[in-house]
């Protein structure tokens, strides 16, 4: 949360520094996959105004499945800053990755884990319920427990995935919760 849009980064230095938001806007994902930053830019540090995001911190990673040895160590070093990881799979999307379930047990740790399956609204009640169970007889082959498994899209109203966050004990941290949210692109 800030009082105006802040775009910073990290450079493999430790030093942060600032993007302008006209350059920041300018840049997407696709840009970012086709040109490698991981040399120049550690971490993303972004604020700006939602009320949502008052005493909240979400550390967006690459995820465990990224190719690039790099984003998966920053993955893994991130999870042990967070009060809890939200794991969000496409509803369109095939298997879990296995690379991800071994490191995500590896270092899950006490840390509350839950599931969530975005794009909801593309798939049928069936399909959704299918998927639910797919995914968790997959994780509980890999003694992963999970707190629970959401069902989200851009039609859920925001504060049914904001209750969730807010009802997830506070680690250490007494100031604000920090969230790791972790997509799998496998």
């Amino acid at each position: 949360y800030g009082s105006d849009f802040n775009s910073q980064f990290t450079d493999p230095n430790g030093k942060l520094k600032n993007i302008s938001k006209e350059t920041f806007e300018k840049v997407n994902k696709e840009i970012l996959q086709e040109v490698n930053v991981s040399p120049v830019i550690t971490y993303f540090v972004m604020s700006y105004t939602n009320e949502n995001l008052r005493d909240l911190s979400i550390l967006d990673t690459p995820g465990f499945s990224s190719n690039d040895k790099e984003d998966a160590q920053r993955t893994a070093d991130v999870i042990k800053e967070a009060d809890a990881l939200f794991w969000v799979f496409d509803a369109n999307t095939g298997e879990i990755n296995q690379t991800s379930l071994n490191i995500i047990r590896e270092h899950l740790q006490d840390l509350p884990l839950y599931i969530i399956i975005n794009k909801a609204d593309t798939k049928s009640p069936n399909e959704l319920e299918k998927l639910r169970k797919h995914i968790q007889s997959t994780i509980q082959k890999n003694n992963i427990s999970v707190v629970d498994y959401i069902l989200f899209s851009q039609k859920t109203p925001l504060n049914e995935l904001m209750t969730t966050i807010r009802n997830v004990p506070q680690g250490n941290r007494k100031d604000e919760y920090v969230f790791n949210l972790y997509t799998d692109n496998s």
